[in-house]
């Protein structure tokens, strides 16, 4: 969707759902009176987990740069992660703007060559996300029904991104078409594929990242003494991945929370539970990152050209 029409309906869409989770954070204001319990190794678990995050996604950035001839520092990697977590809570790809930005400005990393290798890894994400998902969605179905739909709908996006993988599909460009960022994704995809030491090395990370989101969940749910099954908790960040990349939101900030509460609902949790779990991931995750992005703010300022040597 381009245009102000698509524009507009974005900005719709986000203020009806943050909307919506104002409304219900409101309602069940008195569930959040649990974190009052909150232990000491809970919140350092929490913590640890988000930080873990943040050192897989520097690892990737630093990872994929590399094969560019551009050598991150340790820095750099956790800083432009942390960075971007945070930015991205609030803004669709603000904080991988920033990055890009930074990357042009300090290494001449070009836009499109950093906009196509993050669609990359962001599609070998969404495959990694798709099997395990089909995985534990079929594991569970023969007591639970209604997940046999679930995992029609992970198989397909399994297959299609294995298609892409395969070469099966090989869209063509087409000037200001809606499917470039795709394209240029599948595109650099192709390039990562020839390179089978970078694709595993990012399933790795992104399998990583998966599970640290799953357990950062399911450790939210034992804060709100929720009982959800880690199982559902690896079913939830599957969906916490695809809200936050289908680019139907100005912020995923509601409609992550709201997406986690009706499947929470439609598999008997819960609405409010899986709501209220979500919430309260969302706020360990901006108050670790937002205070490891504070310490690395340099990087939104810095002007030093490409030749001089990272910090």
């Amino acid at each position: 969707m381009t245009g102000s029409p698509a524009k507009f309906l974005r900005i719709a869409l986000t203020a009806a759902a943050l909307s919506g989770l104002v409304f219900f954070i409101i309602k069940f204001r008195n569930e959040f009176l649990a974190l009052r319990e909150i232990t000491p190794a809970q919140t350092a678990q929490m913590a640890g987990l988000v930080l873990l995050a943040v050192a897989l996604n520097g690892a990737k950035l630093k990872r994929i740069t590399q094969t560019h001839g551009i050598h991150l520092s340790v820095g750099e990697g956790l800083g432009l992660s942390s960075l971007t977590t945070t930015l991205n809570h609030f803004f669709f790809k603000a904080g991988a703007l920033v990055t890009s930005n930074y990357l042009k400005r300090q290494h001449g990393f070009s836009y499109m060559a950093y906009a196509g290798s993050l669609g990359a890894d962001q599609l070998v994400l969404l495959f990694a996300a798709a099997v395990l998902g089909f995985g534990v969605a079929s594991g569970l179905s023969p007591g639970h029904p209604e997940l046999r739909i679930l995992a029609g709908l992970y198989f397909l996006g399994a297959a299609v991104l294995f298609a892409f993988m395969r070469g099966i599909f090989s869209p063509q460009s087409r000037e200001h078409s809606f499917w470039d960022p795709l394209i240029r994704a599948v595109q650099a995809l192709a390039a990562i594929l020839q390179n089978r030491n970078l694709f595993w090395t990012l399933l790795a990370y992104n399998l990583g990242l998966i599970g640290s989101t799953a357990l950062r969940f399911f450790v939210a749910c034992t804060i709100l003494k929720l009982d959800v099954p880690l199982t559902y908790c690896f079913l939830i960040t599957t969906i916490i991945l695809l809200v936050s990349v289908v680019p139907l939101f100005q912020s995923d900030v509601g409609a992550r929370e709201l997406a986690v509460g009706l499947f929470a609902q439609s598999v008997g949790l819960g609405f409010d539970e899986g709501l209220l779990a979500t919430v309260v991931d969302r706020g360990f995750v901006l108050l670790v990152t937002g205070l490891v992005a504070a310490g690395f703010r340099n990087l939104l300022v810095s002007t030093r050209g490409p030749s001089s040597p990272p910090p």
